[in-house]
């Protein structure tokens, strides 16, 4: 463990002080200074309030202190005041912020602190004229915004507000009567609607009947076609076996985007002397916007 430098000798007024009375100590300050001592330290006291312990003065435009360990350069206080090294640690010795450099850096960043009512700020400044900021996780990690309702034009919003946020849509089609209907062979009674754009998606698909009676059995094909193309393609389907009046189905689908100009309808795909009528059929989901 390291000594510290201490006073020796107690000093009375108007008296001469003999140089053997200060030999260890100067001899310790002088190994101190020079770097050849490994076991003492410097300790300096003050108890006058108005004052600090030690005051350095700058008077060129070199650095004010600079630190180093082993001979090489740890930290510095700057000319300007500012500081120089590689991070901060906690009270524990860990790692609480670290700085990584860039050469040739002109961009950076500064914080303002704020009054009363106002959020400080984390500001991207630099030689550039047009600067953004960029977050950046760690392998799959993600950036987290913390709960709460936006309320101003500026302000964030996390996933669960967006989700709550985006855009619902929905579509829906009427079969009068499935038996006199019967399976779709072709396209002669269906009905269709036109998406579009690619910022739709389709979650759920549904289906109630109104009228007739619960009797029978059918199958409603969900499908989408796109423009300029005889390729069809199933979302999902539902089937009445029987059912209950005004009871309806809906089935939560695999989110399937759709592309510009998709066209979307709902076929018999399956009918054993059903009665029902009245039958709604619907697509849901929602819509993004870029």
């Amino acid at each position: 463990m390291a000594a510290v430098i201490a006073r020796f000798t107690t000093f009375v007024p108007a008296t001469p002080i003999l140089s053997n009375d200060m030999n260890s100590e100067l001899n310790a300050l002088v190994n101190l200074l020079a770097g050849t001592s490994s076991n003492i330290k410097a300790v300096f006291k003050l108890s006058d309030a108005g004052d600090p312990p030690l005051e350095l003065n700058q008077t060129g435009i070199g650095p004010i202190q600079k630190w180093s360990q082993a001979g090489v350069e740890r930290a510095r206080v700057r000319n300007d005041g500012s500081f120089r090294f590689p991070g901060i640690y906690d009270t524990n010795d860990n790692e609480e912020l670290l700085f990584v450099t860039t050469a040739s850096a002109v961009n950076e960043f500064s914080m303002a602190n704020a009054a009363t009512g106002n959020p400080p700020e984390l500001r991207a400044t630099g030689g550039d004229a047009n600067i953004p900021i960029k977050l950046v996780p760690k392998g799959t990690g993600v950036v987290q915004i913390q709960a709460g309702a936006p309320v101003a034009g500026a302000d964030a919003a996390n996933k669960t507000y967006v989700d709550g946020k985006r855009t619902l849509w929905a579509a829906s089609f009427v079969i009068a009567d499935v038996a006199a209907r019967g399976v779709d062979a072709d396209f002669t009674n269906i009905q269709g609607a036109w998406i579009p754009s690619a910022a739709f998606t389709c979650t759920h698909i549904g289906a109630k009947w109104g009228a007739g009676s619960a009797s029978g059995s059918f199958t409603l094909d969900f499908r989408k076609q796109p423009q300029g193309s005889q390729a069809q393609t199933t979302l999902g389907q539902i089937t009445f076996n029987s059912g209950t009046l005004g009871v309806g189905v809906e089935v939560d689908i695999a989110d399937h985007a759709f592309t510009a100009l998709d066209w979307i309808y709902v076929v018999i795909s399956a009918a054993a002397a059903p009665l029902q009528k009245s039958v709604w059929c619907s697509f849901r989901g929602f819509q993004t916007v870029s």
